[in-house]
Order: C-alpha cells, then sequence, then structure tokens
C-alpha cells in the first residue's frame, strides 16, 4: 500500500462524506449535486451569468464583463460530465465560471436531458439543437462563429466529440 498525502486524504474523506444509502436516481443526483456545491469555489468577479433558451434547451451563459470584441465573442460550448445521468449547470457552474474568467471568453453550458428519464440520442440531440442555433446567430450573445470550440467533461466530452463528428 502506498502513502497519500494528509491533504489528499482530506479530500477522500470529504468525498466519501456524500455517500448515502439511497441508490435511488433522485439519491444519487441530490448527493452528487450536494458534493459539487462542496467543492464549489466562490464565483470570481467580473462575469454575468445568464440562463436562457437555445434551440429550445436550457443553456448558462457566462459571458466576462469586458467590452465585446467587435468580431464577436469567443466561445466555449460547455457539455458536463455525470455519466448522462447526473450534473447539470450548477454542478459544474464552477468549470465554466473558471474557464470564462480565465480565458475571457464567452462560455455556454448546456442543460442537456438525462438519462435514464430520456435515453439515447436525447443529450446528444440537445446538443446538436443548441449547436444549430448558436450557428444560426440566435440567442443574446454576438459569438464569433470562427472562435467557437466545443468541449466537456466525462460523459460531456463524449457528447462534445459525438457532436463534432455529427457536424
Amino acid at each position: 500500500m502506498y502513502p497519500i498525502s494528509a491533504q489528499l486524504a482530506a479530500f477522500i474523506a470529504k468525498t466519501e462524506s456524500f455517500t448515502s444509502d439511497d441508490s435511488s436516481l433522485a439519491g444519487l443526483r441530490h448527493n452528487y449535486d450536494r458534493m459539487c456545491q462542496a467543492f464549489t469555489p466562490p464565483k470570481p468577479e467580473g462575469l454575468q451569468l445568464s440562463d436562457f433558451s437555445l434551440g429550445g434547451v436550457g443553456v448558462r451563459s457566462y459571458l466576462p464583463t469586458a467590452p465585446a470584441p467587435t468580431e464577436g465573442w469567443p466561445c466555449l460550448l460547455y457539455m458536463h460530465g455525470g455519466g448522462w445521468v447526473v450534473g447539470g449547470l450548477d454542478s459544474h457552474d464552477f468549470i465554466c465560471f473558471e474557464l470564462a474568467s480565465a480565458l475571457q471568453v464567452l462560455v455556454i453550458a448546456i442543460d442537456y436531458r438525462l438519462a435514464p428519464e430520456y435515453p439515447f440520442p436525447a443529450a446528444y440531440q440537445d446538443c446538436r439543437a443548441v449547436w444549430q442555433a448558436i450557428q444560426a446567430a440566435q440567442g443574446p450573445h454576438a459569438i464569433n462563429l470562427q472562435r467557437l470550440v466545443v468541449m466537456g467533461d466525462s460523459a460531456g466530452g463524449n457528447l462534445a466529440a459525438a457532436l463534432c463528428l455529427g457536424l
């Protein structure tokens, strides 16, 4: 057995504190959201957050308060992880506001439908609908389509790759 640092041991203990005997889907989602909130750092200054819909799908934008570039905002279209079953806009807020703040770009996170209530290809269809709405210049932000990046973590990374392959 290899020793682990005190910092890593504390992280593991904090993570394990969110386990529960409630293995229902609602219980798993609740505990996952609680865990994500517990690890979420304070939001950085200088960002405007806004919830709206693109292509009939809920999204959240993270917009720097800097003046908009004349050619439109560079944009990261972000898909959250969670095994297609857990997660959402709130659980991955910290990743999105860190990206928007550090890179000074517009981040748009997609609140795609989750399984098992909405089986494949629902999540992919939601991501594609948002992509198409951005391409059609829908929504409140001027986006530079030449500087649009699709990304995600875990299941969201799979959705990002699938979206790129499907375009």
